[in-house]
């Protein structure tokens, strides 16, 4: 997990707490699109966490893997999470109908199976997890 968030790529280390900013960044995006008539009212008024709070980071321990790595979590409650909840539900069901949609791990191998089968890789292909 500590080279997860020690990734700059990724993550930036900083002393102050960045919450208000967040918050206000999610306030301007819902005034915007609600001025625009894309939300209503009461999705506006939902998507804007007015008690935000920093977000904490912690690790859930993978058992089913080798060495036990941990997968990194973040806390609930930050100004930006209803606003990924909101982008989760409207556009989860776009992405689902994309014909290059992968739902997850085991969906990806059975799909790379197939071409397998019809032919496009070479036989011998590998799976490296």
């Amino acid at each position: 997990m500590l080279e997860q968030l020690s990734n700059p790529l990724h993550y930036l280390s900083t002393s102050d707490n960045r919450t208000k900013l967040h918050l206000d960044r999610v306030k301007e995006w819902s005034d915007k699109w609600l001025v625009q008539q894309q939300i209503t009212d009461k999705i506006a008024n939902w998507v804007v966490n007015l008690e935000p709070k920093a977000g904490v980071a912690f690790g859930n321990v993978k058992t089913h893997k080798n060495n036990n790595p941990l997968r990194l979590i973040t806390d609930c409650g930050t100004a930006i999470e209803r606003l990924s909840v909101f982008t989760e539900f409207y556009l989860k069901p776009l992405a689902q109908k994309l014909p290059a949609f992968i739902k997850d791990t085991t969906h990806l191998i059975n799909e790379i199976d197939k071409l397998n089968k019809k032919g496009p890789l070479p036989p011998d292909t590998l799976l490296v997890s």
